[in-house]
């Protein structure tokens, strides 16, 4: 596959090829400009590709119907945009007949029970003041929160995260992908990130470099090779280490 935006002729990927088998987790790694978020662009079909083709189960996914295709899909993209409804209604995307159920699970799993509890369980609670002068504004973390929720409650097989930890906090950074690892088994998982040691529960790690997967196989493997994801991983690692030097003095 081959792909450059509309408008340009510098290729984001040239003959980029990779594979994730169904039920297993992929990471996608690589520096700022790499081209992460463009994959999640094509896989979605926000984008097309310029040349060749996306398979799903040996099948172009442009032979599908669209909203069929995207009816597989979860994502989570790096900006999440809140509408002026009830909690509830951002998370289903439903204004009624929503799964009370599925509903509480998708609030735990994404790690928005203490806001829920905080705010009396309210599933009608308002959300931003662009509506109602009562609404609740929320934090950064907590509106990525509503957006994993949002995917979670979709219940898709396949989900898509496009650094979907952003805002958070290293703590609840750390606990979202100890859950991620739980609730992703059992179904296809691509992972979109910039910090490295996130990519660990993943069954393997892809680094984007010059348009094609220079680098492919687990955490540990990459490692061993002293390639780019090592250069990248140590370098992270460093950064990290001097942070929390500093932090600590």
């Amino acid at each position: 596959m081959s792909f450059h935006y509309p408008g340009t002729d510098e290729n984001v990927y040239t003959d980029f090829s990779f594979t994730i088998k169904a039920g297993k987790k992929l990471a996608i790694v690589g520096i700022n400009g790499a081209g992460k978020t463009t994959l999640v662009k094509l896989v979605t079909r926000l984008y097309d590709p310029t040349e060749g083709e996306i398979l799903l189960n040996g099948t172009d996914i442009r032979r599908f119907a669209l909203q069929d295709y995207r009816n597989l899909l979860a994502a989570v993209f790096q900006d999440i945009n809140l509408f002026a409804m009830t909690f509830q209604e951002n998370i289903t995307c439903e204004e009624d007949g929503a799964d009370g159920e599925r509903l509480l699970a998708a609030i735990e799993e994404a790690g928005l029970s203490a806001f829920y509890e905080q705010h009396g369980k309210n599933p009608d609670l308002p959300l931003t003041k662009y509506l109602y002068h009562d609404g609740v504004d929320v934090s950064g973390g907590e509106k990525q929160k509503i957006g994993i929720a949002r995917a979670l409650y979709k219940n898709g097989k396949i989900l898509i995260f496009d650094e979907p930890t952003a805002a958070l906090d290293a703590h609840a950074e750390y606990t979202l992908y100890h859950e991620l690892a739980e609730i992703s088994k059992g179904r296809t998982l691509l992972f979109i990130s910039h910090r490295l040691a996130s990519t660990r529960f993943c069954d393997e790690i892809a680094l984007i470099d010059g348009g094609r997967v220079a680098e492919l196989g687990t955490h540990e493997e990459l490692l061993e090779k002293k390639g780019k994801y090592y250069q990248m991983f140590m370098a992270q690692k460093k950064y990290y280490e001097e942070g929390e030097a500093t932090h600590e003095a």
